[in-house]
């Protein structure tokens, strides 16, 4: 007799949809930074190319945004953006709350309302 084996369906955890050449840095990351590095350059040179004595502080300021950049766009081991976690939480708290409850008065398990008390026991 033939047995029928049961197959199961097996979804392995942690599994990235897309290709990424560092953990939480793929392509799409990569083209964004690349977009923002390339931006960082020009202002740096329109700001040298205007006046050399702040070139320190547009190389750093340039660092700077696209440190921002970079770690708004990283995504973490959940595969989500910074970006992506305040679009939730925005979105989270937009929707309409729900409060579902049932209400019990404690004070009526102490005190014996006078409906409940036989006429003979009631004062």
């Amino acid at each position: 007799m033939e047995e029928k084996r049961e197959e199961r369906l097996y979804i392995p955890t942690n599994a990235l949809d897309r290709d990424d050449y560092i953990s939480g840095f793929g392509k799409k990351e990569l083209e964004i930074a690349a977009a923002a590095f390339a931006l960082c350059i020009v202002a740096v040179i329109f700001v040298v190319r205007a006046d050399e004595q702040y070139m320190f502080v547009s190389i750093m300021a340039a660092s700077g945004v696209l440190a921002v950049v970079i770690s708004l766009i990283w995504r973490d081991s959940y595969d989500e953006s910074l970006i992506e976690k305040v679009r939730q939480v925005i979105v989270c708290k937009r929707e309409e709350k729900k409060y579902e409850y049932e209400y019990y008065d404690w004070i009526l398990d102490y005190v014996e309302v006078e409906e409940d008390v036989p006429k003979d026991r009631r004062k």
